[in-house]
């Protein structure tokens, strides 16, 4: 966990401002359940930096409102799960941990958006999402 980030400045002769509006650290927390698994690869794909990267049907960009006389969208990103070499009846698991509780107590509605690359697909491909703690199996699964 961070806890505190210093900022050096070097080679002003003046007085420099600094003003931080927004500070996000990004990373991919996702992991996979095996570790050194070379079946799964984990990353993530976006707009910004993936240009043949298209936005999953249904799926709207976020207006970026710390710059409300301008019309910035967020990056939108997706995680990218690429399975090489999986035997029909294996399985493959993304898991991210949560490290302390993400409250969605008001939410309406949540949506998750699945989308696969139809011309790669071998056969039946199942999704299986699971939210909560592991003691706890609240499981939802789609089959395609």
């Amino acid at each position: 966990m961070v806890e505190y980030i210093r900022l050096f400045v070097t080679g002003a002769n003046d007085m420099v401002a600094i003003r931080l509006a927004d500070f996000n650290l990004v990373g991919n927390q996702w992991r996979k359940s095996i570790e050194g698994d070379t079946v799964l690869s984990i990353s993530v794909v976006n707009i910004e930096d993936n240009p043949s990267y298209n936005s999953p049907p249904g799926v709207q960009r976020e207006r970026d409102r710390s710059r409300p006389d301008q019309e910035i969208f967020r990056n939108e990103q997706s995680l990218d799960l690429i399975l090489n070499g999986l035997q029909p009846q294996e399985n493959r698991e993304a898991i991210k941990y949560l490290f302390r509780p993400l409250d969605v107590f008001n939410y309406s509605e949540m949506k998750l958006f699945v989308h696969g690359d139809s011309t790669q697909l071998p056969g039946s491909v199942a999704y299986q999402y699971q939210p909560g703690s592991l003691l706890i199996r609240n499981i939802f699964q789609v089959w395609y």
